[in-house]
């Protein structure tokens, strides 16, 4: 007799009843959760993702470095090395800017780096799609 006050035929009767419990549990708990995959690209080392897509785009919004640096609280020399970096591994330039005055400085995407954000977008939905796809699969079915 178990703690459950039943006798099972044999351990493997028991071990089957647990796992199926055990089971149940787990997909109640596989219903409240969800895959997050980050997409990068790299060469020898990681150069763009996520969050350089996002200074991209802040960028592109306020057409200014410094607000889109005070936009993720980094700091403007870190931002110039990440687009030093960048426009180094891709090959072209990410960023056009004009020298400031009393208003300051401003920066614009190039045609290239706008087409980069779309296509990595779009890859990054797509992937979320998929990511969810292959969860379901086998954490739900």
């Amino acid at each position: 007799m178990n703690s459950y006050g039943r006798s099972f035929a044999s351990p493997l009767e028991y071990y089957s009843i647990m796992r199926n419990q055990t089971v149940i549990k787990l997909k109640s708990l596989y219903k409240k959760i969800k895959p997050v995959v980050r997409v990068s690209f790299l060469k020898s080392e990681k150069f763009f993702g996520k969050g350089i897509a996002e200074l991209l785009l802040l960028i592109d919004k306020y057409s200014t470095i410094q607000k889109a640096c005070k936009s993720m609280k980094m700091s403007y020399s870190k931002a110039w090395k990440i687009i030093d970096r960048l426009e180094k591994e891709l090959g072209f330039k990410v960023l056009e800017t004009k020298a400031g005055g009393k208003k300051g400085g401003e920066s614009f995407l190039t045609d290239e780096a706008k087409d980069l954000l779309m296509r990595y977008s779009r890859m990054s939905k797509d992937f979320d799609k998929y990511i969810i796809k292959v969860y379901k699969k086998y954490f739900l079915s």
